[in-house]
């Protein structure tokens, strides 16, 4: 979309400042320098017995404070020694908690009714818990049943403080003797991170942005995220910006998982009710199975007239590639809801949705 005698709708300043009030864009952008703070904020739990009798972690949250565990699980899932890290999106606790787990109650608000709750309950049941939160009741909870937390100071939306509630998860867990010693992986992952923020930042224009390329590709479509381990949180990471940001319906989806359903029932779907674009997320590390599997299904995928797009996520490390990769998804989401005259921060309907239930 070129403006009349001007440059293209996504490399006009007054888009952004008529669109983005709130400048939730460079709240994006920050995200390496979030990255080294959160990153310091998990040393809070520096000094604390390791959990030898912990084989699991079940991490409470919703929405942005709750896409954190997905990435740590991608994490230590690949880590001989990792424990399981379970995401959990719910106001209860699942019996097995009382055995062999940690909970970790993670909300950027504080005020998440499911979380607080959850929380309450690993209270009254004894089992170890840890939180990560910002002012509200959950961190009141905390100091009041004498738990020790990380707290978040961040006064914006929970979906773009993701240094926090993964990083410092993850740090979290580190400090406990749950998951690997990351710290010489996180330098070089900030560095790689902080360049690409740089090239996809709204001054760099539709040419040589990557993140407004993509955004184009996706306008008017139904986007579906496809990803391989360990970047499956990156998937659902690209799903949720795309619904909060861009209001915009999409899904995320896993390989190779995929090839067993999803591909049959994509390409009848080709004009329902928009067409459909298929993302694969491809770690520049990826094995020769996956690598076989993403393009068979991409093959089937262009046979039958479905759009896709191949997207090779690079940096020096896997921290890197999970913070590189769900970064070009917020930016994508980003310019998504430019393209489509939307406020990228405004989120309505989850606000009448959760009911007095407080941000996520």
């Amino acid at each position: 979309m070129i403006l009349e005698n001007g440059p293209h709708k996504l490399d006009a300043p007054a888009t952004y400042a008529n669109l983005d009030p709130t400048n939730i864009g460079s709240r994006f952008l920050s995200l390496p320098s979030q990255v080294e703070a959160g990153w310091d904020l998990g040393a809070s739990f520096s000094g604390v017995e390791p959990e030898r009798d912990v084989s699991r972690v079940l991490v409470v949250g919703m929405g942005g404070s709750g896409i954190g565990a997905e990435l740590v699980r991608g994490l230590t899932d690949a880590q001989p020694e990792g424990v399981e890290v379970v995401p959990w999106r719910d106001y209860e606790l699942p019996s097995w908690a009382r055995r062999n787990t940690l909970v970790v109650a993670v909300s950027v608000s504080g005020n998440t009714v499911e979380t607080n709750t959850a929380f309450q309950q690993a209270c009254e049941l004894d089992i170890p818990r840890i939180v990560i939160s910002g002012p509200g009741r959950l961190r009141a909870a905390a100091m009041g049943n004498g738990v020790l937390a990380a707290n978040i100071e961040w006064d914006h939306e929970p979906r773009a403080a993701l240094g926090f509630t993964f990083v410092t998860l993850y740090r979290a867990l580190q400090e406990h003797g749950l998951a690997q010693d990351l710290s010489e992986d996180v330098p070089p992952a900030i560095s790689e991170l902080s360049d690409v923020a740089a090239q996809l930042a709204p001054e760099v224009s539709v040419d040589e942005n990557v993140a407004k390329q993509i955004a184009m590709e996706l306008e008017g479509r139904y986007p579906l995220i496809a990803g391989v381990r360990p970047l499956l949180g990156v998937a659902a990471r690209w799903k949720s910006q795309l619904n909060e940001n861009a209001d915009c319906w999409a899904g995320w989806d896993q390989i190779p998982e995929m090839k067993h359903n999803t591909v049959q029932g994509i390409f009848q779907a080709t004009d329902w009710p928009a067409p459909p674009c298929v993302v694969a997320l491809k770690p520049d590390d990826c094995d020769e199975f996956a690598a076989d599997d993403i393009d068979r299904i991409l093959d089937e995928l262009s046979a039958n007239h479905v759009q896709n797009l191949l997207l090779q996520i690079d940096a020096p490390n896997t921290l890197g590639r999970m913070l590189v990769g769900s970064l070009l998804g917020d930016m994508v989401s980003y310019y998504l809801a430019i393209l489509r005259n939307r406020n990228p921060s405004a989120t309505e309907s989850l606000n009448r949705v959760k009911l007095g239930g407080g941000p996520g």
